[in-house]
């Protein structure tokens, strides 16, 4: 049978001693007997376990996978995730290995959490189940003071897959220690490095982290390539009646833009938005948001709408105006960004939206300019880095 390698963790050289603090074991996923989890046997193979929906990665459905004592996961085909931090399996003879499937709402609700506050674009995410992998207080009997402790979460919806790193306690690892994932398979080969492998950063492993989190790391992996959280665009914004709808968030994709009906674009307004790199290095929707004025005749009269976006219902005052129009003195109430209130007034040009995050949600780009400004044809528009609130991680 061929060989697929998948590796998500370390390959090592010197050893060296070290002592350190991530992810508090409170804060680990639920494992152990009493949760439900078999025990692994070093001297068997691990029960199969079946998943449906299968796990996508790198754009290649898996549909079962073993957890092994020795720190690997092994997918359908050979593919391979070890977690080891040395390369010799004799290492790995001490403390126990746990794993189990769960579809319990505990378990997919701590997940659907932590990958909503990772990627704001995924917030409701419907995960269909979760592997956990847990290996407690593991290492070599030559040397039972230094032992390491660590949790991989494996999730899906049945189209993106996610896999989250806890990092508790490391206490022996090596120097220039590569950490990353690929994956291998004749001339098939996919790369992904942590930032610091190979370098001596690596023996922080677990004080760093791409979520803000000590020791917690989140990956995307079901795509032909790899995503950390701040590679991906959160959900567009809304237009107030209006709509900015993609199916995708990675570099480059589109969010198509329009009005609802009963409701008209501004003439020159761009319908989409593209997801681009931005100066606080992660990735937000650019282009001209789309102002949709009502079809009614009139203007001089404020009306009433609402606007309905996936979390929240929110009434809105705007001018009605004639189909066309063009804004010159003010812009109409700002775009509202996903999990997010913005202040309902007349802006004149050159003025930020007043935008702050809804209970249990967080800014994730701070200093973000989002202002009302004209463009080449004249008419005024929001422009700029629309705010993005992310969910909360549990304390």
């Amino acid at each position: 049978m061929s060989r697929l390698l998948l590796i998500c963790a370390t390959l090592c050289a010197t050893v060296f001693w070290v002592t350190l603090a991530g992810v508090p074991l409170k804060n680990f996923y639920r494992f152990g007997k009493d949760h439900g989890d078999k025990r692994t046997d070093p001297a068997a193979k691990p029960d199969r376990i079946d998943l449906e929906p299968p796990f996508r990665i790198f754009n290649k459905l898996r549909d079962y996978l073993y957890v092994y004592h020795n720190g690997w996961i092994e997918f359908a085909g050979g593919y391979l995730m070890p977690f080891r931090f040395v390369p010799e399996k004799s290492w790995w003879s001490m403390g126990p290995a746990y794993y189990r499937q769960s579809t319990e709402e505990v378990d997919l609700d701590k997940a659907r959490k932590e990958i909503g506050s990772a990627f704001p674009a995924f917030q409701d995410i419907d995960l269909k189940w979760v592997v956990v992998g847990t290996w407690n207080q593991t290492g070599n009997t030559e040397h039972p003071n230094a032992l390491n402790t660590f949790q991989a979460i494996l999730t899906t919806d049945g189209v993106r897959s996610f896999v989250i790193y806890n990092y508790n306690q490391i206490k022996r690892i090596e120097k220039d220690t590569w950490a990353g994932c690929t994956l291998t398979h004749a001339a098939d080969v996919h790369t992904y490095t942590i930032t610091g492998s190979s370098t001596s950063d690596m023996l922080t492993i677990d004080q760093r982290s791409n979520v803000n989190r000590p020791g917690k790391w989140i990956f995307r992996i079901d795509l032909p390539k790899i995503y950390e959280p701040s590679s991906l665009c959160p959900k567009p914004p809304q237009p107030v009646n209006g709509f900015c709808k993609s199916n995708e968030y990675t570099s480059d994709s589109e969010a198509r833009c329009g009005c609802n009906s009963g409701f008209s674009p501004t003439s020159l307004d761009t319908l989409a938005l593209k997801c681009q790199l931005v100066p606080n290095s992660t990735y937000n929707w650019l282009g001209n948001i789309p102002v949709c004025w009502s079809l009614a005749q009139g203007d001089s009269q404020n009306s009433t709408t609402t606007q309905t976006t996936e979390n929240s219902t929110t009434n809105v005052s705007k001018p009605s105006h004639s189909t066309n129009i063009c804004p010159k003195v003010t812009c109409p109430p700002p775009p509202i960004p996903q999990n997010a209130v913005c202040e309902e007034k007349a802006y004149v040009p050159g003025s930020s939206a007043n935008c702050s995050c809804q209970p249990h949600h967080h800014l994730k780009n701070p200093g973000s300019a989002f202002y009302c400004s004209f463009a080449n044809d004249g008419c005024l528009y929001w422009r700029g880095e629309v705010p993005i609130c992310a969910l909360n991680p549990d304390p």
